[in-house]
């Protein structure tokens, strides 16, 4: 997309959120593709499901996991903090993340859509090679 290298990228990126970095990339995306092209539908069809992924992800991450007392199944419970309302914490309603089956979906969901942003913006070999055969 760019004639950024690798390092350029990781040097541009390693400081900041990844909503920031889907931002900029986004903006960049946008300013060569207009809206109305192939590429650019494609383009915002995995910002959103990146964006998505980061989403749950960050579900998993920030919240605090318990065990159940009565049932000694693992609970998963948020804490909040708001200027109106102060900490709060209650638990996770929604969506089961508790399960290492639905925890390793994330994780894979993770994988396979950094795989197809990486293709679609064509990164570095090195980085095809790592999402074709991980650690």
């Amino acid at each position: 997309m760019t004639n950024a290298t690798q390092k350029d990228w990781e040097a541009l990126t390693a400081p900041i959120s990844f909503r920031q970095a889907l931002d900029i990339l986004s903006s960049l995306h946008k300013l060569r593709h207009p809206r109305a092209t192939a590429s650019a539908v494609e383009f915002e069809r995995l910002r959103k499901r990146a964006q998505d992924s980061e989403t749950m992800r960050n579900e998993v991450v920030h919240s605090w996991w318990v065990t159940s007392k009565e049932s000694g199944e693992l609970m998963q419970v948020r804490i909040t903090a708001r200027a109106g309302r102060g900490v709060r914490e209650n638990l996770a309603e929604g969506r089961d993340i508790s399960s290492i089956e639905n925890l390793s979906q994330i994780a894979e969901n993770i994988r396979e859509v950094n795989k197809e942003l990486s293709r679609f913006l064509e990164l570095s070999r090195a980085t095809k090679i790592h999402f074709d055969n991980p650690p």
